[in-house]
């Protein structure tokens, strides 16, 4: 699933190549699964023009004219792609922007192979509420010490799920929150509560160190991910520890955990924990 870096990527591309044009149609490739309605796309949609977007936490948000946005989640296999007309159909089209400029014409097509992602049409008021549903965001100023060892506090569980936990830390996946952990040695299983102030301080910094290494590569292609112009990122091939063998610090061999589900690498000697029988098959909730 895209994460910060990946999404910021493309509202980059939409900031730099569609502000100004006007939607002169949306075509709903696959209609059985209700997108949007016609109804909303005819009155707030069609002949408004993008003035702007904005990433809130892992979603692409196309902001209109007429007080209304678009709102995309790409989930697991969804993309966003900015494609001249006649170029030729995309995998998985579900959703196509037909735009114009200036007499220039473009088309933006959401296509998703899995289904998973989703497309909103939301009002102005809407999008600012639906910021309260998100913790800190990394790219902000109030992403600092003090608030982010108050967050850290302020749930029971492990640290690494503590960062991928969107209600407290937005944007932020698994990969990243990997790779943060081993760049501030801590063992992804600690609990939040043994987190002191200066680990916590470290892991800010680690944190906003791997997110933007991660914008400066645009982002993961490993599957399905690439960016607005349909070129993949390059951050698959500078990994601290995710999917590592070998730690590149001290050599040793890379251990996995399953938190939640989901795939953690560390390091046992740079990322140690209090629990000396901690192995592979552990499993941390």
């Amino acid at each position: 699933m895209p994460e910060l870096p990946e999404v910021h990527t493309i509202v980059q591309g939409i900031n730099k190549s569609l502000l100004g044009y006007k939607i002169l149609e949306v075509r709903d490739i696959k209609k059985k699964y209700n997108l949007l309605s016609q109804e909303d796309i005819d009155s707030k949609v069609i002949n408004a023009t993008i003035v702007s977007a904005e990433r809130l936490a892992k979603q692409i948000v196309l902001n209109l004219d007429n007080q209304h946005s678009l709102s995309f989640h790409l989930a697991m296999t969804g993309k966003l792609l900015l494609r001249e007309p006649g170029h030729p159909q995309d995998k998985a089209e579900r959703l196509v922007l037909n735009l114009i400029y200036q007499n220039g014409a473009r088309e933006l097509r959401f296509c998703d192979t899995r289904l998973f992602g989703k497309v909103k049409i939301l009002h102005s008021q809407e999008i600012e509420k639906s910021k309260n549903n998100f913790g800190l965001d990394p790219t902000t100023k109030e992403f600092n010490s003090k608030n982010f060892y108050n967050v850290i506090k302020s749930k029971n569980t492990s640290i690494k799920n503590l960062l991928m936990d969107q209600r407290k830390i937005a944007g932020l996946g698994n990969i990243y929150a990997t790779d943060a952990l081993w760049l501030a040695n801590i063992n992804p299983t600690t609990h939040t509560s043994q987190i002191t102030k200066e680990q916590a301080s470290k892991l800010l910094d680690s944190v906003i160190s791997v997110l933007n290494e991660g914008i400066a590569h645009r982002g993961i292609s490993m599957r399905d991910y690439v960016d607005l112009y349909g070129e993949k990122g390059s951050h698959q091939n500078h990994f601290k520890v995710y999917q590592q063998s070998h730690c590149s610090r001290c050599q040793c061999e890379i251990q996995t955990v399953r938190i939640n589900g989901r795939a953690t690498y560390f390091c046992p000697l740079c990322q140690p924990h209090k629990d000396k029988t901690l192995n592979k098959k552990i499993s941390v909730n």
